[in-house]
């Protein structure tokens, strides 16, 4: 199937402030990532809550989506991920929003990116940055982590991502020593990497027989699972109170868990 022509230069009627940079630059990240690596529509689609966080607008979003630039889609299922495209609605946000970037919107990320990385190579959205010098991890401009103090095993996979100029796999860079084993490392690091992130921009994940890590954009914060409530066992005549009371507890600690992640994504 071939692709639409995407124009060189695109002019827009939408301000591209900061927030508005931020976000094309980060969807243009997954999309290339995605599509270098053979990924699929959902492999670059951005849920509602990561967008939001970049900092933009209800009435950015709309605008950008009105010129072209975004597709509004709504996730229909998360296991395997599956959108289908649709009108954002007349006011607010369904939660299952989610955008990807149209033809248009590719070329004008394009356009900023070429602007950018000439600038600052830290705008790069096709690949981390790793400042060795300031102990900072970057991605589109936005910084991932910081070192405070050194971290030698941490540092070390960094290091050796950044010669590599971050491909999608790297084997694994640690040797086994009387404190710990090769792989058991590698799993810790991948630990320490995800726990350092204040947001989550980058995710890391160790091979199955640990000989080697991959690396891929997050594509935002998980849904919180249902807590799973232990049925106690009852006499026959108080089952069906049992079954009132289990039922009961099972709402209130799932609105409370939906409550306390919908106040994470979006503080007031």
């Amino acid at each position: 199937m071939k692709k639409a022509p995407v124009p060189a230069t695109l002019e827009v009627s939408t301000p591209v402030d900061g927030p508005v940079r931020a976000l094309l630059l980060l969807l243009l990240g997954s999309h290339l990532h995605a599509d270098t690596q053979g990924g699929q529509g959902a492999d670059c689609i951005f849920s509602l809550s990561l967008v939001l966080w970049t900092g933009v607008t209800e009435q950015q979003l709309r605008q950008l989506i009105s010129e072209g630039l975004l597709q509004h889609r709504v996730e229909t299922s998360n296991r395997p991920r599956h959108t289908i495209a649709g009108s954002p609605p007349p006011a607010g946000w369904d939660e299952r929003s989610c955008f990807c970037l149209t033809a248009s919107g590719v070329a004008l990320a394009l356009q900023l990116l070429r602007g950018a990385v000439l600038a600052d190579p830290r705008q790069d959205p096709t690949r981390p940055v790793w400042v060795a010098r300031d102990r900072d991890l970057w991605f589109c401009g936005r910084r991932v982590l910081h070192f405070g103090r050194r971290a030698p095993n941490p540092m070390r996979l960094l290091d050796r991502l950044e010669e590599l100029a971050w491909p999608p796999r790297i084997d694994n860079p640690f040797e086994t020593d009387v404190d710990c084993t090769a792989p058991d490392r590698l799993v810790d690091v991948v630990k320490s990497l995800h726990r350092a992130q204040a947001k989550r921009l980058l995710t890391f994940k160790a091979d199955a027989d640990r000989t080697g890590l991959r690396w891929w954009p997050a594509q935002g914060p998980r849904k919180p699972r249902r807590k799973k409530t232990a049925v106690t066992p009852s006499v026959p005549g108080a089952l069906q109170a049992s079954r009132s009371s289990i039922s009961r507890h099972k709402h209130e600690t799932t609105q409370k868990t939906w409550t306390q992640a919908r106040e994470a994504c979006f503080p007031l």
